[in-house]
């Protein structure tokens, strides 16, 4: 009933759970795990008008073996209706990638060369990943 709750207000502002994440600038990185700390001022900053004890509980849902960690990747499947990119989240993507092509001075035809590791003109999804990463 939290996460249909949670769900139906970012639908009403139109956002997906990582278009409402990646909203608060926080930078994420080793593999999409934060501290408990980093979640909770996301969850805060996103002015979902929960009470404490539902806050409380979707920590606990982010952080399921109690370890002081949140797994966005996982939070996020947990919670989100679908998998599909938002709109929003793919622009978020390409200008990122965008911005990243132009600091290291890459064109795009560098950049596929970077990404397709075994020179078959293709990039698999695994060579995509890791040319991203």
């Amino acid at each position: 009933m939290l996460i249909a709750k949670v769900n139906m207000i970012l639908d009403q502002r139109g956002l997906k759970v990582w278009d409402a994440i990646a909203g608060t600038n926080l930078t994420v990185f080793d593999n999409s795990k934060i501290s408990l700390l980093e979640f909770k001022y996301i969850l805060n900053s996103l002015n979902l008008g929960l009470r404490l004890k539902e806050k409380v509980m979707l920590t606990r849902l982010s952080d399921p073996h109690n370890s002081g960690v949140c797994d966005l990747e996982a939070f996020i499947k947990s919670v989100q209706k679908d998998n599909k990119l938002s709109t929003r989240a793919i622009n978020t993507i390409l200008e990122n990638f965008s911005n990243a092509l132009y600091i290291n001075d890459l064109s795009i035809a560098k950049a596929f060369d970077c990404f397709d590791i075994d020179k078959d003109g293709y990039i698999s999804k695994n060579e995509f990943l890791y040319g991203m990463n």
